[in-house]
């Protein structure tokens, strides 16, 4: 595949692309390199959750709203002939079974997880900024193309939730628990939110010609449970200069290709990076010892 090419391909089809680095790749050699390896070999799987399945279902509702009826649909216990006895009575039994039989490739969303996803839809749809930054957005296209890297060339794959190359930005939809500042701020930091968007934004700046580079990225970011508020954040205000946010996570991506290149050189996994005699000095986080200084025994 040549360089610097946008690809409207399937989300299937971008998962087997296996020899390009993704975001998720990203997060496991962070961890190190036997993560990475068990990850590319299919050895760590994760099952998705129902906070991951309504995720992915508001992705689809805000993002493809043409898409959702196409490929959800809602089922109501209330539809059911008995509505007040269990799944095991016959005749609801039949009834299930004849209903998935007539939505066959849909994912079925009970009617409180179709609720709650379409109020977040609307929440998302009626802040105005949100709104307007979808507009003209390019949905769910795949990136794929060669960086270098310390004299060596390794490929990559983004698939950015959103991007308007004429305006110069893309953007992360995130459902969160808190859209605040401080809560986001947190969430970000905890699933290190700061790498992946930096992979994208430098690598898109690397694979993208003049003019379709972007300047930012946003985070809209909605709340999962009522009332379901929307916040969207800037990635990089100050225009003149890189954020603190695009900076520390551009540190840690470096971190990634450089494990990625030191494994396809030695072809040998190392484990976690600690001292070379492999005893580790245990140490409270920062903020636990914090809070125990600030608290009367």
């Amino acid at each position: 595949m040549e360089n610097k090419v946008l690809v409207k391909d399937t989300f299937k089809d971008y998962l087997g692309a296996k020899d390009y680095l993704s975001s998720s790749d990203i997060s496991q050699l962070l961890k190190s390199q036997k993560h990475f390896e068990a990850y590319h070999s299919g050895k760590i799987t994760f099952e998705e959750t129902t906070s991951q399945k309504i995720g992915t279902a508001v992705h689809c509702a805000i993002l493809e709203p043409n898409e959702f009826g196409n490929l959800y649909v809602m089922f109501s216990k209330l539809s059911l002939p008995f509505p007040d006895s269990t799944m095991a009575k016959k005749e609801n039994k039949e009834w299930y079974e004849n209903f998935c039989e007539m939505n066959v490739g849909k994912t079925i969303l009970n009617d409180e997880e179709f609720k709650k996803i379409k109020e977040i839809q609307k929440s998302v749809f009626s802040n105005k900024i949100a709104f307007d930054l979808l507009q003209g957005c390019k949905i769910e296209n795949s990136f794929y193309g060669e960086i270098d890297f310390e004299g060596e060339k390794i490929k990559i794959r983004m698939r950015p939730d959103a991007i308007n190359v004429e305006q110069g930005y893309f953007i992360s939809l995130k459902t969160t628990q808190d859209a605040s500042a401080d809560g986001f701020g947190n969430e970000c930091a905890k699933w290190k939110y700061h790498a992946k968007e930096s992979f994208y934004m430098h690598g898109l700046r690397y694979l993208l010609p003049d003019g379709q580079k972007p300047n930012t990225g946003y985070f809209i970011a909605v709340e999962n449970q009522s009332p379901y508020l929307c916040q969207v954040f800037d990635m990089n205000e100050d225009r003149e200069i890189v954020s603190e946010f695009f900076e520390v996570g551009k540190h840690l991506v470096d971190i990634a290709f450089s494990r990625y290149n030191d494994l396809i050189k030695t072809k040998v996994a190392k484990g976690y990076e600690y001292e070379s005699n492999g005893i580790v000095q245990l140490k409270l986080p920062k903020y636990s010892v914090i809070n125990s200084n600030n608290k009367s025994i």
